[in-house]
């Protein structure tokens, strides 16, 4: 994928996560997966954008993210750490409560816009 292509995934995980509205959603942790995965996408459009090799895995990128934007690396290993839990946590009831709803919502407003800023600042237009 190149750059725009990641970034209209990004666009796409974004409404996911508006549909999925956590506060009316039984699937407050899928919403945080489309979350993370939005901001996996910006950090490939970054990557793409300044010519780089796609990721083969989660552990490249997240080497990536350490070693050119370390200020934005707990905010992403946060939002990576929630989507893998979701994924592979049976336990779907865990995330049917409020604690949860306030963390997908902070993880949104908080970590994906740091993510984001950091993304713009090196020069990728998210709109």
């Amino acid at each position: 994928m190149d750059e725009a292509q990641h970034l209209l995934q990004a666009q796409h995980n974004a409404r996911l996560s508006q549909f999925l509205d956590v506060d009316t959603t039984e699937f407050v942790g899928w919403n945080m997966v489309a979350t993370f995965y939005e901001a996996l996408h910006y950090i490939d459009a970054l990557n793409a954008s300044e010519g780089g090799t796609p990721f083969k895995s989660h552990g490249e990128r997240n080497l990536f993210i350490q070693v050119s934007l370390p200020h934005i690396f707990d905010d992403y290993n946060m939002l990576y750490a929630l989507g893998r839990d979701v994924r592979y946590n049976n336990d779907y009831a865990y995330y049917l409560n409020d604690t949860s709803r306030q963390v997908a919502k902070r993880v949104r407003t908080e970590e994906l816009e740091r993510i984001k800023q950091a993304v713009r600042h090196r020069g990728v237009a998210i709109p």
